[in-house]
């Protein structure tokens, strides 16, 4: 009995031994997992191997210009121009030029009046002409009796004519007939303006036509 359980005993005792000496040799590091050891892990390896992969994709070859980066156009910022308001256009009113007032250079003659050498301006017009008397004479020998009051010079220079017929002539006195009273004087005549051969005349005047000036 005695004998029995001494070997019972001895052989728990080696199984132990045993279980140690596996336990101990499962537990002993290898050689890559030494410490000490100089050969990197396989996941320490592979770092560096990206990395240079990484490094060989954005670094150039030698020689090789780098393109520079393209921005993107950038717009232009917008100034928005204030313009002033615009007036609207004034009208301005042409006015006709006014004649500066001149002195009326024989302001002793009617309004209106016309001078003997301007009568011929005005054929077909009734107006008053004005002028010096240079010659008279009444021609009874023609039809008529008429009496020619020659302006400016005497016949046949004269610029214009005032005639008084026969008929007419007797308003005046014996003593002061056309031909005389006028003669040297300036007078103005009114009546209707026509020709007479080549001079401007107003015909069948009365004494009230004609008005001497002084």
């Amino acid at each position: 009995m005695m004998a029995a359980r001494f070997r019972l005993r001895a052989s728990l005792l080696g199984l132990g031994a045993a279980l140690i000496v596996v336990a101990c040799t499962s537990i002993t590091p290898t050689a890559s997992e030494a410490p000490g050891s100089s050969a990197p892990s396989s996941a320490a390896s592979e770092a560096p191997a990206s990395a240079t992969a990484s490094e060989a994709a954005v670094t150039p070859a030698p020689g090789a210009t780098e393109a520079p980066a393209t921005q993107a156009p950038s717009e232009a910022p917008t100034t928005e121009v204030s313009m002033p308001p615009t007036e609207a256009p004034t009208t301005e009113v042409s006015m006709p030029p006014t004649d500066a007032p001149t002195d009326n250079a024989h302001p002793d003659w009617p309004a209106g009046a016309v001078a003997g050498k301007d009568a011929a301006d005005h054929i077909g017009e009734t107006t008053t002409v004005c002028g010096k008397v240079a010659g008279a004479n009444w021609v009874f020998a023609e039809p008529g009796h008429p009496t020619w009051l020659n302006f400016g010079k005497a016949y046949p220079n004269q610029n214009f004519n005032a005639l008084i017929w026969g008929e007419q002539r007797r308003a005046w006195p014996l003593a002061g007939k056309p031909e005389v009273v006028y003669l040297n004087k300036t007078i103005c005549v009114t009546g209707m303006i026509q020709m007479y051969k080549t001079w401007p005349q107003i015909q069948d005047l009365t004494k009230n036509d004609i008005q001497v000036i002084p």
